[in-house]
């Protein structure tokens, strides 16, 4: 039996015949340009013991490059400590996971009962190598309490296209001087025409 159940899971956008407590799917080539995951909300609640509840799945992310995910979490008397976990898993099996325990910012752990804010997991995975063939959001609690979590967003990077903007921009800046030296050649070169022809 599972240590934590999930209350209520997105259940506009669950398939079919799907149980409430089963972890949202998603195809990474299905999302649109905004990178809008879910606006609907889910609650998890903890009991006496450590738990992890899953609540999302992204197949073949189309990551490329530092990516990351966010979203807004709410806490509700959490008795010890509460945190969401983000994994990266890849073909050959290897799981690499971020988990929000900072002690502050949009990574913190969650503690006792908390105003709505926004959290940030980074994705493990920096745009080297293979790209993780899949990706798993979930939250792990070690005692009671409640974690809501809504409005998730898979922010890809466009670092790399950013990390060329320098290469390109220096060529883009050669081939200007260039083409000013060159202009600037042919009027002198017009220039002492003109001071040279005969009157």
């Amino acid at each position: 039996m599972r240590s934590a159940s999930l209350l209520a899971c997105l259940a506009l956008v669950l398939a079919p015949g799907a149980r409430a407590d089963e972890p949202l799917h998603i195809a990474g080539a299905a999302l649109g340009p905004d990178g809008v995951l879910t606006r609907q909300a889910a609650d998890v609640m903890g009991n006496d013991g450590p738990s992890h509840t899953p609540l999302l799945v992204i197949d073949e992310p189309a990551l490329r490059g530092a990516s990351r995910i966010s979203g807004r979490v709410e806490a509700f008397e959490i008795d010890s400590e509460a945190w969401l976990e983000l994994a990266a898993v890849y073909a050959d099996g290897r799981r690499e996971v971020a988990r929000t325990l900072d002690p502050n910012g949009p990574g913190a752990r969650l503690r006792g009962t908390a105003e709505p804010r926004r959290f940030e997991l980074a994705v493990p995975f920096d745009g080297a190598g293979p790209r993780p063939v899949r990706l798993e959001l979930g939250v792990g609690m070690l005692g009671p309490g409640v974690v809501s979590v809504s409005e998730l967003r898979l922010e890809v990077s466009v670092a790399h296209a950013a990390a060329a903007l320098p290469e390109r921009g220096l060529w883009l800046a050669l081939a200007s001087i260039a083409a000013a030296t060159l202009g600037a050649g042919a009027w002198l070169r017009r220039s002492a025409r003109g001071r040279l022809a005969p009157e």
